[in-house]
Parts: structure tokens; C-alpha cells; sequence
């Protein structure tokens, strides 16, 4: 009788452990929390232990060099890729920063700042008038997306 029931476990705990048991890797989705700000902004000044924005804003006049946007993460445990994409009025891509590793030594860390510049600099001026986008990505994933309108001098 007790060889039935050892001979039985064995035949069905198979079966069971078979369909308990999932192994699919998922990609780490993005926390809601993580972000803690995104905006755009003209300069970034360093902080006695982070980077703060200067100027915010949403519109920029074409005597600006640079458009920045900044990001400030919280509370990150693990390693993370960011990557920035920016977006021309034609929505043609106009800049892809690849992407850039954060805390690749997965320690705890309660703020994380970061930043990735647009340079209007020396550029065609009617390419660059007009309603820009640029995305944010977090571990492959949209994490945020900003709106920005470059207009001519005389109109600011």
C-alpha cells in the first residue's frame, strides 16, 4: 500500500509542480513613485548634493542656447536605464542620448538628478520654431513625455 501512495506522489507531484510554477521574465515596470519631477528648463545649478533647475518653463525663446530637461528620481535600489528622445515640430526625432546606466552598483540611493540638453545654439532658425516633444524612458519604458514651443524672439 505504501508503495501506491510513494508511487503515486511521485507520478502526480510532477504534474502539479508543472503547472504551479511560472517562469517568465517580465521587464521591472516603472514605479509611479520614481519620479518625483520632470521639467524643462534653461540651466541647471549644482546643489551642495544634487542638481536643482533654473528657470522652468514650457516656452523658450530662440536667443536661449539650450534646452534642458531635468529629472529628479527618488528612492532607487536598483540599477536603471535612462533615455532621452527629442522630437522636432515635423515629429521627426531629432536627438537620441541612448542609453545612459544609473546606479549600476544597485545601491540605495534617495535622490538621483539628471538632465539631457537640446542645443538651439548655431541651429537653422525656422527648423526650430514651433511645438517640440521629448519623451523620457525608464527601463525601456515611457515614463514621461513634456511639451515645449520654441518661438521667435520678438514674440516673447
Amino acid at each position: 500500500m505504501r508503495k501506491q501512495i510513494y508511487l503515486g506522489v511521485i507520478l502526480i507531484l510532477p504534474l502539479l509542480l508543472e503547472n504551479c510554477i511560472s517562469l517568465t521574465i517580465r521587464p521591472i515596470p516603472v514605479p509611479e513613485h520614481l519620479i518625483d519631477l520632470i521639467c524643462l528648463c534653461t540651466d541647471i545649478k549644482e546643489g551642495p548634493d544634487r542638481l536643482e533647475p533654473v528657470d522652468s518653463r514650457t516656452e523658450f525663446s530662440l536667443d536661449v542656447d539650450e534646452v534642458k530637461c531635468f529629472v529628479c528620481l527618488r528612492n532607487i535600489s536598483q540599477r536603471i536605464i535612462l533615455r532621452w528622445k527629442w522630437y522636432r515640430p515635423d515629429q521627426k526625432l531629432e536627438r537620441d542620448t541612448g542609453d545612459f546606466a544609473v546606479n549600476p552598483e544597485e545601491a540605495y540611493l534617495e535622490v538621483v538628478t539628471a538632465y539631457d540638453r537640446l542645443n538651439l545654439r548655431g541651429r537653422n532658425i525656422p527648423k526650430l520654431e514651433g511645438e517640440w516633444v521629448v519623451t523620457l524612458f525608464v527601463n525601456n519604458q515611457l515614463a514621461a513625455k513634456k511639451s515645449f514651443s520654441i518661438v521667435n524672439n520678438r514674440a516673447l
